[in-house]
């Protein structure tokens, strides 16, 4: 699909109004959901301040205004080590952006293509998750969960997509921006408003400790350990759940917050915690003993994981944590000066 193509489709495509019950957190909830510490679905969906209305979204496809060729250029001369592939510094120039059945009211879709302005140097937020050093590529993407993230290697150059639960196996796009923008609209069609919503199924019990811990469900963790099962080896699974009082029970119960695993094996559950931004979940760690020095294979540490997201990095800081790049230094005399 070439960016003219894009261009046509997305100006054929109608507004699609699509009335729906919507549930909106009141304050009190909004303010719980705020502080990130976790919460059960079945909680949330029986909360006395969650009300149900009725609500019109309005969807469409959205493709930002397209740059000035000196806008690229001064772009390209603040980032000599990342060179647009010309093909795509003509879309760039026809469009900046690209938000396929987005939400009118923010103007963002599920998952789309960053305005240039927001690409990020892969370097930077990512070199822990490479086997060697990213040197030239971009994180260009966004989504509305986090898990994945679309690279360009601007040395190749050639487009990917990494699960960042399952990093080493990435789906090669392509390395042209027609294969990209064809990529990004067959990814769009599961987003598809029109499309009737998934029946949910009801939920069962868990049969195990990995289940309950899956299922965010409390009580059933607390069941499976007063029960003797073991909580070695469950510490990554419970920060990923995000769920700070099932992270602090498993650890209670003996489980080591430096168990190894993660992208690549060698990481520990800070690891996880501090790319997800959840600096609660690296408090309980902390709070446990966990190695806030610890080196994965590829040489990385919890706080270069932790750059996007300066709230973990003051806790990691305060807990002894060094800073290893020029970066973290100057984030870290700025989070002091503001003490």
């Amino acid at each position: 699909m070439t960016p003219e193509d894009l261009i046509q489709r997305a100006r054929a495509q109608p507004i699609v109004t699509v009335d729906r019950v919507v549930s909106v957190p009141g304050a009190e909830l909004a303010a719980q959901l705020a502080e990130h510490r976790g919460m059960r679905l079945t909680e949330y969906l029986a909360h006395p301040d969650l009300h149900r209305e009725n609500g019109s979204l309005r969807f469409g496809h959205l493709l930002g205004p397209g740059l000035l060729p000196r806008s690229i250029e001064d772009w390209q001369a603040a980032h000599p080590r990342h060179l647009l592939p010309q093909d795509l510094i003509r879309m760039l120039t026809l469009f900046d952006g690209v938000h396929l059945w987005a939400d009118l009211a923010d103007g963002r879709s599920y998952k789309g293509l960053h305005p240039l302005a927001e690409w990020r140097d892969a370097v930077d937020s990512f070199s822990a998750l490479f086997r060697s050093p990213p040197d030239g590529t971009l994180a260009i993407s966004y989504g509305a969960n986090g898990d994945y993230v679309l690279f360009l290697d601007t040395r190749v150059p050639e487009y990917r997509w990494h699960d960042l639960e399952d990093f080493d196996h990435s789906r090669f796009i392509g390395c042209s921006v027609e294969q990209l923008l064809d990529f990004l609209w067959q990814e769009a069609t599961a987003d598809d408003p029109r499309k009737a919503p998934d029946v949910p199924t009801p939920p069962r019990r868990p049969v195990d400790l990995k289940e309950a811990i899956q299922a965010g469900d409390r009580d059933a963790v607390e069941q499976f350990l007063s029960r003797g099962a073991l909580a070695a080896g469950y510490v990554h699974q419970a920060v990923y759940r995000g769920d700070a009082a099932i992270l602090q029970s498993i650890l209670e119960a003996g489980g080591s917050p430096d168990e190894r695993g993660g992208i690549g094996g060698s990481e520990t559950p800070l690891f996880v915690a501090a790319r997800a931004g959840r600096a609660d979940l690296a408090a309980v760690l902390i709070d446990r003993g966990a190695d806030v020095s610890h080196r994965c294979s590829a040489e990385g540490t919890a706080l270069e994981m932790a750059v996007p997201y300066p709230e973990v990095v003051a806790v990691l800081a305060k807990a002894g944590a060094e800073p290893t790049t020029t970066r973290l230094r100057e984030m870290l005399q700025r989070l002091r000066q503001t003490d």
